[in-house]
């Protein structure tokens, strides 16, 4: 029974550390196709509601935060690096969803890339809907509840 609670735990940190990776090329790529600007990256199909390059950043800083939480836990460089990603995540997912509840606007949304004021769908350039600020901040919360406590 032990050996098999063993493997169970083994194989769900594979998994874990494999989705760590997955996560962070997925931001990768999409912030790649806001730099260069290619369609196809930041978006699925032609004509479909880009991906957000806050967006991205959340998918990359989660990424970077799980994957530094699992290496060298003994020094501080990882764990500094798997906590701030981790709030960055959480403070990038809650400014936005100030914006939505309030009027102000903290110019987050386009920051580091200018979206199209003719973008699909969008009535804030440059801002990741609502659904997705509220998982950011769920999984925010998650990394900081992960790397904060201490178990490295």
């Amino acid at each position: 029974m032990i050996y098999h609670s063993k493997l169970l735990i083994a194989n769900l940190q594979k998994v874990s550390k494999q989705s760590a990776i997955a996560v962070f090329w997925i931001g990768f790529i999409v912030i790649i196709g806001w730099f260069f600007d290619i369609g196809l990256l930041k978006s699925v199909l032609p004509g479909l509601v880009t991906m957000k390059a806050n967006t991205a950043f959340c998918f990359l800083f989660s990424g970077i935060s799980l994957w530094a939480w699992y290496q060298d836990p003994g020094t501080n460089k990882t764990r500094l690096t798997s906590q701030s990603s981790a709030i960055l995540v959480f403070l990038i997912s809650f400014l936005t969803l100030v914006q939505y509840v309030s009027t102000i606007d903290f110019g987050i949304d386009q920051l580091v890339f200018k979206d199209s004021v003719d973008a699909v769908a969008n009535a804030s350039p440059g801002r990741m809907a609502i659904n997705t600020a509220l998982n950011f901040l769920l999984v925010g919360l998650a990394l900081i509840a992960i790397v904060f406590q201490g178990n490295y």
